[in-house]
């Protein structure tokens, strides 16, 4: 019994690997496509690489390792604007921890993720992330999984962060 959990882990695990590694290489065809080679194009294929692999992480823990936190904010620091970094960094992440001190169903993980982003996107671009991987979190909720209590949010904010850097 023990043997046919572990097999099943494996196989739930290894086609998250794929789809992780089909969406990344998604994501840097499509900004190489989009900016060519450039620092806007490095920062923002880092970004949600980084976002990406937080989500994995997200969906098969429910944490968020902090080293993707501070990786994040690391890619914040090319093409660096002090006053977009700081504000995103202070503002972005508000709404979220408001909601996580009044309800308890979001976590810190993701109020640091959100100040990360915030950092690196600024506060505009920091909350059309939070809008579109809200969206589509609220959309999923509804239509495919109605039943669950909660979800694990940073799959849908790295989709969140992509969609806001190519609207």
């Amino acid at each position: 019994m023990k043997k046919r959990r572990i097999s099943e882990s494996r196989e739930k695990h290894g086609s998250g690997k794929a789809m992780t590694a089909g969406a990344a290489v998604i994501v840097t065809i499509a900004f190489m496509a989009g900016y060519g080679v450039s620092l806007t194009a490095l920062r923002d294929i880092l970004l949600c690489h980084m976002l990406i692999l937080a989500g994995a992480a997200d969906i098969a823990t429910r944490e968020i390792p902090d080293r993707f936190h501070l990786l994040i904010v690391l890619t914040g620091l090319i093409g660096f604007r002090p006053v977009s970094a700081l504000s995103g960094f202070l503002l972005v992440p508000l709404p979220f921890l408001i909601a996580a001190l009044k309800t308890g169903k979001i976590g810190g993980g993701d109020v640091k993720l959100m100040a990360a982003s915030g950092f690196a996107l600024g506060v505009f671009d920091g909350f059309r992330m939070m809008f579109w991987g809200l969206l589509t979190a609220l959309l999923w909720h509804l239509i495919v999984d109605g039943e669950k209590d909660s979800l694990p949010l940073v799959p849908f904010l790295a989709f969140g962060c992509f969609v806001s850097l190519f609207s």
